[in-house]
């Protein structure tokens, strides 16, 4: 019942609205840091939330350190301010995902919640799960009001049998001069560098289509792209835009 009550809020909302335009919202805004975190990014969940909303086929920027198109800069009550805050709890962790309008009222509202302990896995099962029940409410709006996109498609590789040869069962990638390689493990993939003999970089599945990405320098989120490239966002500790990889498949 909560769920279409927010599910109607969101509708009437959007119909109201947008009655002098039937693109009212395009975009969406994240911050670079939430409240109840003590640095830009911790724990990998606002460059997290932004690859999440990418699935919405809403345009998602950070507020900070990231150009914002004319007409958004311009006016800016044609995005939505997404915002994440923490919900306290003795034996699970909540999030509650919020996206706000220009003066500041909140038109939808979705909680996630996880019973893992480590923090970061905690936030990311939480906000998966928030955003998910947006990503449903979205896509009736898209319907209705703004012509969908191709979605971005995951990279098709079959690792079923492990006696295959590595080289086989893996997919070229290059950055820049470098080459990588990619398997696939169960839900997750694996970058390898050396030609298979160093692991680069694990991706853990976030939601369909996004992942986590974790290396020795590196910690941010992955998506592919409709041409299979492996594309990686982060947030750099000495700079205040998001960063961006594209591993080029070959």
């Amino acid at each position: 019942m909560k769920k279409n009550i927010v599910l109607l809020l969101l509708l009437l909302s959007i119909s109201a609205l947008g009655q002098t335009s039937p693109k009212k919202y395009k975009y969406i805004t994240v911050p670079v840091q939430y409240n109840f975190t003590s640095e830009p990014n911790q724990f990998q969940i606002n460059v997290l939330t932004r690859v999440l909303l990418k699935e919405t086929n809403f345009e998602v920027y950070m507020n900070e350190g990231e150009k914002l198109p004319n007409e958004l800069a311009k006016d800016q009550c044609l995005g939505l301010k997404a915002n994440v805050i923490k919900v306290g709890g003795l034996f699970t962790t909540t999030l509650k995902f919020q996206l706000k309008n220009c003066f500041g009222n909140t038109i939808y509202e979705s909680t996630g919640t996880s019973r893992k302990k480590p923090f970061k896995d905690a936030y990311h099962e939480c906000l998966k799960n928030a955003i998910r029940d947006f990503q449903v409410v979205s896509s009736q709006y898209f319907m209705q009001n703004i012509e969908s996109e191709t979605p971005a498609e995951s990279v098709n590789i079959d690792n079923k049998n492990s006696n295959i040869p590595f080289k086989e069962r893996a997919k070229t990638y290059k950055e820049g001069n470098k080459t990588y390689w990619l398997t696939k493990e169960k839900n997750n993939y694996i970058l390898y560098q050396d030609q298979g003999k160093t692991i680069f970089a694990t991706l853990e599945q976030a939601d369909r289509g996004t992942y986590s990405f974790d290396s020795s320098t590196i910690d941010g989120a992955a998506y592919f792209d409709a041409e299979g490239n492996l594309i990686v966002e982060y947030l750099a500790k000495d700079k205040d835009a998001v960063q961006k990889l594209i591993f080029k498949k070959q």
